[in-house]
């Protein structure tokens, strides 16, 4: 058997979903980042990989499965294991977060089964799991929980849920008036709602996605233009809620 050129998935979206709150986090620890989030962010990347290749062999027919799927998946998951043994072993909280993030694979295989893996609440679960590269990135520079961890997840959550709904908005369900309504007040009202737990500037970081919204509503945009449009969103967001994090909480 042939293993082929590496298993890569195509959704560019998870990548930023795991990259964004990392380098969010090495930003708000500053001086405090060390040599070990390179080992933290090859482990996440990683780790998603191996679900991906294992999620691309259960989705293909059993008939026409290929073995390398596995293969990479099995590649992917040792090289990954071995990163992020050594911070494990160093932090073993970590484990809370490596926990989290491996919840989303039941779900995943949930709608797997159902043939529907592009429902809302499995890209909500991705979310979730993906996520935790920051809060655990925050934690190895300072190991401690405390409210600034919790903030920056909270508000990545925020983040790539409005990012989730907007582009749903513009390509699923683009000719659905419910979803769009749906997306505008969640624009609206996390926002607002992230002002009562968070700092007022990391409720600023999620307006630029109230503008995205709003100078792109009832215009066709070509999948490659959403693409960029989010690329730009994640750079505004990291940097606002970089500045807004480094501030006493």
């Amino acid at each position: 058997m042939r293993l082929g050129a590496p298993l890569l998935p195509r959704e560019h979206g998870v990548w930023a979903m795991i990259i964004a709150p990392w380098l969010l986090a090495l930003l708000v620890a500053g001086t405090a980042a060390r040599w070990q989030h390179g080992l933290l962010l090859g482990a996440a990347l990683l780790g998603y990989l191996a679900i991906a290749a294992l999620l691309s062999y259960l989705r293909t027919a059993p008939a026409r499965r290929e073995a390398r799927a596995l293969w990479w998946a099995a590649i992917y998951a040792v090289l990954g294991g071995a990163l992020g043994a050594p911070l494990v072993l160093a932090q073993p909280l970590l484990l809370v977060a490596v926990g989290g993030a491996a919840l989303a694979l039941p779900v995943e295989l949930f709608y797997l089964r159902r043939r529907d893996e592009r429902a809302l609440a499995n890209g909500v679960a991705s979310i979730v799991a993906l996520t935790l590269a920051g809060p655990a990135a925050l934690y190895l520079a300072s190991p401690r929980f405390d409210l600034r961890l919790l903030v920056l997840w909270l508000g990545c959550l925020c983040f790539f849920g409005l990012s989730l709904l907007y582009v749903r908005s513009r390509i699923r369900a683009r000719h659905s008036r419910a979803f769009a309504a749906l997306t505008w007040i969640a624009h609206l009202a996390l926002p607002a709602a992230l002002l009562a737990v968070a700092p007022a500037l990391l409720a600023v970081a999620l307006l630029p996605s109230l503008l995205r919204l709003a100078a792109t509503y009832g215009r066709t945009l070509s999948p490659k233009a959403i693409g960029l449009l989010e690329l730009a969103n994640v750079a505004a967001f990291v940097a606002i809620a970089a500045w807004a994090l480094r501030a006493p909480i």
